[in-house]
């Protein structure tokens, strides 16, 4: 299963003919999904509190510098049992911004 796969509702807050504004993910897959190797307690808390996730942060255009966000040291654990970011999109992440070595 992929997140693609788990959307419950498109928010089209800026209208019809506009690109969605959030996603809604089906709760009764959240499981399954971002919480695989965590206690019920933990999957029932999240289920009440899971919010519909905006588009526009990850849409938004980003300016980093290498002064600023280039000092920052980055460490990157690969979860190879990740059912929402599949390994090979994490790895296109660590490519596109490597970690120290």
């Amino acid at each position: 299963m992929t997140l693609r796969d788990s959307l419950k509702h498109l928010s089209m807050q800026n209208g019809n003919d506009k690109p969605p504004t959030a996603i809604d993910l089906d709760k009764s897959l959240m499981k399954d999904l971002l919480f695989n190797h965590s206690p019920a307690k933990d999957v029932t808390l999240a289920s009440v509190s899971m919010r519909p996730i905006p588009f526009s942060p990850v849409l938004e255009k980003l300016s980093l510098s290498d002064i600023k966000y280039g000092s920052i040291r980055r460490f990157y654990i690969e979860t190879t049992e990740d059912s929402a970011i599949p390994i090979a999109l994490q790895q296109y992440m660590i490519s596109q911004n490597p970690p120290e070595c």
